[in-house]
């Protein structure tokens, strides 16, 4: 396997073994500190509902009692089910700042839907203004403190996995700076280091009490050990509910522990040290939640407050597989803001398949070699180690079992420091070991450019300000002066010709008038002379920035996208505009610059088209069924019309939405036996994933491609080919408006064969 000791004496080595530990925590913070800079405050998983837990207590100095039964009190904090310590350690660290601007400055975007049409609600959960940027006063201050508290338990996160890596795989020193790379530079444990929330400090603790587990295998288990061992303990159950968990792991850890002395009584003056620390440490909160809720986990009264998150149906296999598993992979490699924001799947599979293929190897090496990770009873630790993902993983899955959408990844950071070193063991395994200080390096720097790279080209764009404009810009558009009620107008405008045939920008520039003014929403449609209706959408002005924030006297540019559907024949069209209060709201009264008052739609501009907007592409079969929500199917591709068992059916369907979509839509593709049983199908959200129905932009095709595995025992025969849409999670399925299957909820394509 190489040599394993680096060129120089042991202590020369030690040093710049421990050196390089110390610049991956600091390259760490750094990342963090830029990560805490560009995330605007709140946006962090239910961070501004944490940070109103840390300022209850920093204010009142008292803990929330939660509304339960006839306790007759309000729920003035969200989080308050939590345990304190977190928040607790941060109300004092911002006790200095005052923060009584915080209702002024924690305003929700009254758009922003969770999983729902994310461009057009805006990604960002609460409205942000330039009053975040430097300098920070007030409850901005107060964020960025806190933010970077709660930076530094990550930082204590990645020593306590080097310390443990040292311990585990001691021959190979520098596989410990590396699993520590693994998750330094993961940017779901950064994004969580970086947002006001107690799992970073979970994280702390739990692989700070995994370490003290793992040292009891090298040294006595005595009083003193327990003490600190209660210590962590303690101060995890005290931080979060999973840290119940360590216990399991410290039991676990015993049992291991008494096995490879072949006793357990020179352990048991420490074990029962340890636990019993750690009730005196945590146990006043347990019994406080029995005392006011009638049970010491507090689970009745955060089910009457969240009673929307809990499962109305069974956990099954497949939702374990297809729900849990799935969320938490896909979060596992870089999920953002309330965990809506995620990255393409071709991104975190890749990782996985890459983690997968070091994991083999890793295990490889290590029965090639055994003696040399599991000598002196190392398998011990090891165990021990892989107990405290197992149990962790195993409070993730109870609560998953009870609530809905569990699967987030940063659950299991506290565990994960087994599969890190395991992941840094095959890393260099692949060099047998050798040029280990060169690998660990090239490791780091890759993972933290990955690092960098993923808030820079996925998330940071979608967190943009509001454009302003200046008098002379807005003069140069065409004037429009166009006034809806009292709330805004319309000042100038244009509309600016795309490359693509059919498309256009539409930007205007808009006033906020003096005095209060509601959420508006804009419905847009484009006419015919003849009054035919073209094309519909509808969308926040600024679905980032709410109207009701607008500051009077400030000009307000937006850009919308505007494709005519392909076909649309030469002409005049004429661009109207309604705003109403909120989506479904009676329009506004309009003035126009001459004087004139009407109610609903107002034409705003006009638009002359010279020559037909061609199909950008033409199916092989045409159809022209339209389903709800004005969505037409142009057609379909096949390609072959017969297929052997076994072989997958690959259907191209060509949609062309009219209109804005704002449920999440799945589609159907369904093959029938003769008696109508139902023997192969795909369902899916359009284009394997990657356009979601609310991403639909009104006239623009989408090209959506399913495969259709067929059984391998499927009997030969002709089959029929159906297709439709449902809403998700609903289930209902759309109705057919227009064409030959109108008034069915599902269309027929064609017949197949099914041939030996």
């Amino acid at each position: 396997m190489g040599t394993t000791t680096a060129t120089g004496s042991g202590s020369e080595t030690d040093r710049r073994i421990t050196l390089a530990a110390v610049g991956v925590v600091i390259v760490f913070l750094t990342i963090g500190l830029w990560y805490t800079l560009w995330n605007p405050i709140g946006e962090g998983v239910d961070e501004g509902d944490h940070f109103e837990y840390v300022r209850y207590i920093k204010e009142r100095r008292a803990l929330p009692i939660q509304p339960w039964q006839d306790n007759g009190r309000p729920l003035l904090v969200s989080m308050g089910h939590h345990p304190p310590l977190y928040y607790t350690l941060l109300a004092i660290g911002i006790a200095w700042i005052d923060t009584r601007d915080a209702p002024d400055v924690l305003i929700r975007n009254p758009h922003f839907v969770w999983g729902v049409d994310h461009p057009r609600n805006g990604w960002n959960v609460y409205l942000h203004s330039p009053a975040e940027k430097w300098p920070w006063r007030g409850t901005v201050l107060a964020f960025h403190v806190g933010r970077g508290l709660t930076l530094l338990f990550g930082a204590l996160t990645l020593w306590a996995v080097y310390r443990i890596g040292r311990l585990l795989i001691s021959d190979y020193p520098w596989i410990a700076v590396t699993g520590m790379a693994w998750l330094a530079f993961n940017p779901s444990f950064i994004f969580m280091c970086s947002a006001i929330h107690h799992d970073a400090l979970m994280a702390a603790l739990y692989t700070a009490g995994m370490w003290w587990l793992v040292r009891l295998f090298d040294q006595p288990c005595t009083p003193r050990e327990g003490m600190m061992g209660g210590l962590l303990l303690g101060a995890a159950m005290l931080t979060k509910l999973s840290g119940l968990s360590l216990a399991l792991v410290y039991g676990w850890g015993f049992l291991l522990l008494g096995i490879s002395r072949k006793s357990f009584r020179p352990i048991l003056p420490g074990m029962m040290t340890t636990f019993g620390v750690a009730l005196l440490v945590s146990g006043w909160w347990y019994g406080r939640n029995w005392a006011l809720y009638g049970d010491p986990l507090g689970w009745e009264m955060y089910r009457s407050i969240f009673w929307f998150n809990f499962r109305s149906t069974p956990f099954t296999w497949d939702t374990f597989v297809h729900e849990l598993l799935y969320q938490t992979a896909q979060t596992f490699w870089g999920a953002f803001g309330f965990m809506h924001i995620t990255l393409p799947p071709t991104i975190w599979w890749t990782l996985w398949k890459i983690v997968a293929v070091l994991t083999g190897i890793a295990v490889i090496a290590i029965l090639r070699r055994p003696y040399r990770f599991f000598k002196e009873k190392r398998w011990a630790p090891w165990l021990g180690m892989a107990g405290g993902f197992l149990f962790l993983f195993g409070a993730l899955i109870r609560n998953a079992i009870a609530v809905g959408g569990a699967g987030h990844a940063r659950y299991l950071f506290p565990g994960v420091t087994v599969l890190v070193l395991l992941w840094a063991l095959g890393t260099h395994a692949l060099t047998a070991f050798r040029f280990q200080p060169l690998l660990t390096g090239l490791v780091s720097l890759g993972l933290a450019l990955y690092a960098v790279w993923v808030p820079y080209q996925f998330v940071i764009p979608l967190y943009p300000l509001p454009e302003i404009a200046s008098e002379k810009e807005s003069a140069s558009a065409d004037s429009l002066h166009i006034c809806f009620a009292s709330a805004v107008c319309i000042r100038s405008g244009n509309l600016i010709p795309q490359d693509a045939p059919g498309a256009y920008v539409l930007t205007l520039y808009w006033e906020a008038l003096p005095g209060d003014r509601p959420d508006l929403f804009a419905h847009l449609r484009v006419q015919g002379e003849d009054g035919t209706t073209l094309i519909k959408d509808a969308f926040w002005p600024i679905p980032s920035f709410s109207t009701i924030a607008w500051e009077p006297g400030t000009i307000y540019r937006t850009r919308h996208l505007l494709q005519l559907p392909g076909g649309t024949p030469p002409g005049t069209f004429i661009l109207e505009m309604a705003l109403t209060v909120n989506r479904d709201g009676e329009p506004l009264p309009v003035r126009t610059v001459t004087g004139e008052k009407g109610e609903g739609f107002a034409p705003i501009m006009r638009l002359t088209l010279n020559q037909a907007v061609p199909l950008s592409v033409s199916p092989e079969i045409s159809r022209t069924e339209e389903l709800e929500y004005r969505i037409r199917l142009l057609g379909y591709s096949l390609g072959k019309r017969t297929w052997h068992p076994g072989e997958t059916i690959t259907l191209t369907l060509f949609w062309q939405p009219r209109e804005a979509i704002q449920p999440n839509l799945v589609v159907f593709v369904h093959v029938l036996d003769k008696q109508g049983n139902l023997v192969a199908q795909h369902d899916g959200v359009p284009d394997q994933g990657r356009r979601p129905t609310p991403f639909w932009q009104p006239g623009v095709l989408v090209v959506d491609s399913h495969p259709v595995p067929l059984p391998a025992d499927l009997p030969p025969g002709d089959y029929a080919l159906w297709v439709g849409m449902y809403r998700w999670p609903e289930l209902q399925r759309l109705r057919i408006q227009e064409g030959a299957a109108a008034g069915n909820d599902r269309i027929f394509l064609e017949t197949i064969q099914v041939r030996p």
